[in-house]
C-alpha cells in the first residue's frame, strides 16, 4: 500500500496545528516561506472519499463521506485532533489501512 515497503513516511514541511480554529487544518510551509492552511477531514477512521485539489495539487482527504476499501480512494485515514501533530502517509502493514492518498 505504500512506496517504501510498509513503513510509514514522515512528510516534510507539514502539521496539524490543531489549534483553537485550525482543527483538521493542514498547516504547509511553502518554498518561499510562506505558510498556507488547507482545511482537511475531521473524522478518523474512515475511507477517503474526496482530496483537495488545487494550485499545488494536495493530496489532503476532505469532507465527510466515508467510502470504503473498494470504492473511492480506497485508503483509510486516521486524525488526531490533539494540538501540534506531525503528518505521515502509508501504513507499517500491507494493508488498505493507510496508502499514498
Amino acid at each position: 500500500e505504500d512506496i517504501y515497503g510498509n513503513k510509514y513516511d514522515m512528510m516534510d514541511g507539514v502539521d496539524l496545528p490543531n489549534d483553537s480554529g485550525n482543527v483538521g487544518k493542514w498547516r504547509i510551509w511553502m518554498p518561499d516561506g510562506s505558510i498556507r492552511m488547507v482545511q482537511g477531514k475531521k473524522d478518523s477512521g474512515q475511507w477517503i472519499t474526496g482530496v483537495a485539489h488545487g494550485k499545488y495539487m494536495d493530496m489532503i482527504p476532505v469532507g465527510n463521506l466515508n467510502g470504503s476499501s473498494s470504492t473511492y480512494y480506497t485508503d483509510m485515514y486516521w486524525i488526531s485532533t490533539a494540538t501540534v501533530r506531525v503528518v505521515y502517509r502509508g501504513y507499517n502493514n500491507a494493508n488498505a489501512n493507510g496508502g499514498v492518498s
